[in-house]
């Protein structure tokens, strides 16, 4: 067009110039079976009223200048055709809501430039009583090597910004700066697979902000549920008292206490004084002058050395009796003249290095 004005095409075919800009009109469509259809400056214009096609080319604009289709009027504009590949070779705008039928390849990034909320959605069918389509979102398989790595990163700003995944039930599970959280339900419910609580030296677990101790292990909490003792990480219930130790005692030992400082001495079945008259068994090994817990009701472990005899499974249900050994146990009463015979409880589990004793003293009887 050597006259470089502009061309106007109207409905019934007449074609006129009109002076004010460099423009093509057309009334009813453009059709360019083979080519280019080129916009050489920023101030020209392809307005179209009905129709563009190109059955092999390009529309492309040579300089500086933005190409827009479609009019803000437009209620809707159809890119592309069912079953055919649309590539856009640069950057995407989505300034609106876009509603896509199809696969969308994206070659880089998607940038959602508006600073609002924005919705990846997929709509739910027409047809009734359908279920909702399945969103996605995958990273690419390695070709000869390694699949690509999924990553989903919030904003940070002055602060960082939280990821959640969301259920229509109110179940949230969100991850920011502070931790992994559910806002409600369970977090794991499914039928196999492991959920591993970190629990040592340098990362504890938490219950409600506080860190459990070393000994919050799967194995005592096996040992605490399964219907066992649990003899070795707990006690039974046992009644104690406390006191100052007037000589070495070893735990298990029968003790009793003297009359004049109120001292925690070893029991003795022959001994003078206050000495034959139990009060309990030494919960620990102490030195002279230390403190000293007394079990003075319940089930106690009794260490072999504190036996006259150690007692085998057929001595469980028999008394145990004060030793004329100091702090000793014996499963036979004292008979020698002058010693005090006192029943000072009842095996209940025999055998060497396991046997316990329900800790039950009875009134002594002194032997003539």
């Amino acid at each position: 067009m050597a006259d470089r004005r502009p061309l106007i095409t109207d409905a019934t075919g007449v074609t006129n110039q009109v002076p004010d800009a460099d423009s093509l009109i057309v009334g009813s469509g453009i059709k360019t079976t083979v080519g280019n259809l080129t916009i050489t400056a920023a101030s020209d214009s392809i307005l179209l009223a009905s129709g563009l096609i190109l059955t092999d080319g390009n529309i492309d604009r040579i300089t500086a200048g933005a190409l827009s289709i479609g009019p803000s009027t437009a209620t809707e504009i159809d890119i592309g055709d069912v079953g055919v590949l649309t590539l856009i070779l640069g950057d995407l705008q989505v300034d609106g809501t876009q509603t896509m039928g199809g696969e969308l390849e994206i070659g880089t990034d998607l940038h959602f430039t508006e600073e609002v909320n924005h919705t990846i959605l997929v709509d739910p069918s027409v047809a009734a009583a359908t279920p909702g389509g399945t969103l996605t979102i995958q990273s690419g398989d390695g070709n000869g090597a390694s699949g690509g790595d999924l990553i989903i990163i919030p904003g940070s700003g002055t602060s960082g910004g939280t990821l959640e995944l969301a259920h229509p039930s109110g179940t949230n599970l969100s991850i920011d700066a502070t931790g992994i959280r559910v806002t409600s339900g369970v977090l794991y419910s499914g039928t196999s697979g492991n959920i591993n609580l970190p629990n040592n030296g340098s990362v504890r677990f938490k219950i409600e902000g506080n860190s459990v101790s070393s000994a919050v292990t799967a194995a005592n909490l096996d040992t605490l549920t399964n219907g066992a003792r649990a003899d070795s990480l707990h006690d039974h219930a046992l009644v104690k008292i406390s006191g100052l130790s007037g000589e070495v005692l070893a735990a298990g030992e029968l003790v009793s206490i003297d009359g004049v400082a109120g001292r925690v001495f070893k029991a003795d079945a022959n001994g003078a004084g206050q000495l034959p008259n139990v009060i309990g068994v030494a919960d620990s090994s102490v030195g002279v002058l230390e403190a000293v817990e007394v079990v003075v009701l319940g089930e106690r472990a009794i260490p072999d050395a504190e036996w006259d005899s150690v007692p085998a499974l057929a001595d469980v249900g028999k008394y145990a009796y004060l030793s004329e050994t100091a702090g000793n146990w014996t499963l036979t009463a004292p008979s020698t003249s002058g010693s005090t015979v006192i029943r000072v409880g009842i095996v209940s589990v025999g055998g060497a290095g396991t046997v316990k004793v329900v800790f039950l003293p009875r009134e002594p009887v002194v032997l003539a």
